[in-house]
């Protein structure tokens, strides 16, 4: 599985729920969770990814990025209204400029 969306269905279907389940929780329409699965997922947001992990109890690095197992536990905690804000904001950023944040972040941690 390449994408967050080919990953997302896989759960969604394992767990046996619907587009419109996904929907409600990522708080989009069924139309968008219908666009992720079929080409990608490319205009997923993080804050809806993680929405989206925490409640299929996957791993939200396996869903983003395919990285580790989708099993791995990781503790996602609730997002602040604040970082909602800051995600946005990093989510409308140019791609090179958020590959490169995203690199600086690692090395800081």
């Amino acid at each position: 599985m390449s994408s967050i969306g080919e990953r997302m269905k896989h759960k969604r279907i394992e767990r046996g729920l619907s587009q419109k389940h996904i929907a409600d929780i990522a708080g989009v329409t069924n139309a968008a969770v219908s666009k992720w699965e079929a080409n990608g997922g490319d205009s997923m947001s993080a804050v809806v990814a993680l929405r989206i992990s925490r409640h299929l109890k996957v791993n939200p690095f396996w869903l983003i990025r395919g990285e580790g197992e989708p099993t791995d536990t990781l503790h996602v905690p609730d997002i602040s209204a604040e970082a909602q804000q800051l995600a946005r904001k990093i989510d409308n950023l140019p791609a090179g400029f958020c590959d490169a944040l995203h690199r600086l972040l690692t090395v800081i941690q």
